[in-house]
């Protein structure tokens, strides 16, 4: 699960790269790779996707996805969340060439906007429309296909001559913050959409009542990052306590905090250790209160890796709302690589997996399953699980969608 409400801090971040692109008010409309490089690349097709991250902020399903088009030889240009300040007359785009068939896109509007929360005014529109149509015109693109991975960007392309897929992979109307607006936007792309890709079975038999051209293409793992040896404990946990009892990812509202708080009075004599931003007030406050609760914050894609390996337990330790029924959590894929325990809140995603896993109906079950895992013997069962759901396999899987709307409009 994407975090797509970005806190704060973040927001001020991107609020300046945003700032720092101004700069390219006065120059011209194209800026950044030459169009004899754009022109020459030979490739099988183009892909315009229209981001819910920005490339470079976290790496999740958006970039593994893009890597695979890549390696089939399909051609993406990434559409980044930070929009560039321009006017009609100029459409501003910034545009950057980062492997062979891979390009970073910063298209226009009139000011900045935060995509998970704005609306784009009708001078936003004109603005973006026009940007975009400089791309398709100087990058040489032809018959692109739009892949769009968050609803704010169907506010600019509801009236596009060319067909999109949507990757749904959230129930983005349970996030906080999710207005009306953008709810009514998503309802009009799941409906016209050419073909709705879902994360869940959840999403999938919610989406396909509007559309039945709805494909099931889970989340997965980057197996080599994932099942590499890692021997030596990254510094700041070689001394932790044993045994460590940890996790990684949002540390969010959607965290069960009360179940957090049980563990600790449970297991005072090992580590719960928690990775990753946290944006939730009352872990920050356990932190204080119980001294076997480590949170370090958050760690690089290339980090993770070394971490998990010297784990004992892992845990997925949510509250069963709407937004987690919908989510197909990345992490499992990750914790099963490296042959884990995994001690997880009951999602219905993962029932399919339930004897790899201990799933937990209740607070108490959970502790008692954390219990349990902290005994086991390896099941190897999980590294195979993991080695059958790679990013490549769930690239592949919607490539041939691409070849099919392809083949329909030739």
């Amino acid at each position: 699960m994407l975090n797509k409400i970005i806190p704060l801090e973040t927001r001020k971040l991107i609020k300046s790269k945003v700032l720092s692109l101004s700069k390219y008010l006065n120059k011209s409309e194209l800026i950044g790779t030459s169009k004899t490089a754009l022109s020459k690349v030979n490739h099988q097709g183009d892909i315009i996707n229209f981001s819910i991250i920005s490339w470079n902020y976290r790496f999740q399903r958006p970039q593994q996805l893009v890597k695979g088009f890549e390696n089939d030889n399909l051609r993406t240009f990434y559409i980044e969340t930070e929009l560039i300040p321009s006017t009609a007359k100029k459409a501003i785009i910034k545009l950057k060439k980062i492997s062979k068939n891979i390009f970073l896109v910063n298209l226009s509007a009139s000011k900045e906007l935060f995509i998970y929360t704005q609306k784009p005014s009708k001078k936003d529109v004109e603005i973006f429309n026009k940007s975009f149509t400089n791309l398709i015109e100087q990058s040489s693109i032809k018959n692109p296909i739009l892949k769009i991975d968050h609803p704010f960007w169907y506010y600019f392309l509801k009236k596009s001559k060319y067909p999109i897929i949507y990757d749904c992979m959230d129930n983005h109307k349970d996030f906080p913050y999710y207005s009306p607006d953008l709810e009514r936007i998503e309802r009009s792309l799941i409906k016209n959409s050419e073909h709705v890709i879902v994360t869940s079975r959840y999403l999938q038999k919610k989406i396909n009542r509007t559309n039945k051209n709805t494909s099931l293409v889970p989340n997965a793992v980057d197996y080599s990052h994932f099942s590499k040896s890692h021997p030596i404990a990254p510094e700041d946990m070689s001394k932790m306590r044993k045994p460590i009892i940890g996790y990684y990812g949002a540390i969010s509202s959607w965290m069960d905090e009360k179940l957090i708080k049980k563990i600790l009075i449970e297991f005072p004599n090992s580590t719960l250790l928690l990775i990753g931003r946290v944006e939730n007030s009352i872990i920050s406050k356990l932190n204080s209160k119980y001294n076997n609760l480590n949170l370090l914050g958050e760690k690089k894609y290339q980090e993770i890796p070394k971490y998990l390996e010297h784990f004992d337990v892992c845990l997925i330790p949510f509250k069963i709302t709407p937004l987690i029924k919908a989510t197909n959590p990345v992490k499992i894929y990750e914790y099963l690589c490296k042959n884990k325990a995994v001690v997880s809140s009951w999602l219905p995603e993962l029932e399919p997996i339930k004897e790899l896993i201990y799933l937990s109906r209740n607070h108490k079950h959970f502790l008692k399953n954390i219990h349990t895992a902290l005994k086991e013997n390896v099941n190897l069962k999980r590294k195979a699980y993991s080695a059958n759901n790679t990013w490549e396999k769930r690239s592949h899987q919607i490539i041939k969608i691409f070849k099919l709307i392809y083949s329909k409009y030739e």
